[in-house]
Order: C-alpha cells, then structure tokens, then sequence
C-alpha cells in the first residue's frame, strides 16, 4: 500500500514536471539568423558570377572584333606590299 502511494506521488510530481517545460503554442521552426545570411552571400555570389560571366562575353566579343580587325590590317599591309613590289 505504501509503495503504490509512493509511486502515484512520483508519477504525478514527473507529469506536473513534464506538463510545465516546453514551449506552450503551436510548433514552428526558429528561424536561423546564420541560414538567412548565407542565403543572402549565395544570392550575391550568384548575381557576381552572372556579371562575370556578361563581362567575360563581352571581352570575348571585344576579342574576335579586334582579331577581326588586326586581319583586316593585316591584309590591307599585304596588299600595300605587293602593290609596292609591283
């Protein structure tokens, strides 16, 4: 008899003490000041790299035109040249 007493006491001291801890409300999940951050530097990573890759097109663009011009040059020197000889 004592120790069925003994044991209801401490069930309901572990129920009292476990009904009090916690979190009272619905369940969310905290937000991470550190996960928004690194959102925000891969975003801005993201934004560089599509710069990057705009200005790497427009000096390969830049690159044949002034290749293209260097042989047009080219040619008109050849040209002068054999003009020259002749």
């Amino acid at each position: 008899m004592r120790n069925s007493i003994i044991y209801s006491l401490l069930i309901s001291a572990c129920v009292l003490i476990l009904s009090g801890c916690g979190q009272k409300g619905p369940l969310f999940v905290p937000e991470d000041p550190e996960a928004q951050n690194a959102e925000a530097a891969l975003e801005q990573i993201s934004e560089e790299a599509q710069n990057a890759e705009a200005a790497l097109e427009q000096t390969s663009e830049e690159a044949q035109n002034a290749e293209a011009a260097l042989e047009q040059i080219s040619e008109e020197t050849q040209k002068k040249k054999n003009q020259a000889a002749e």
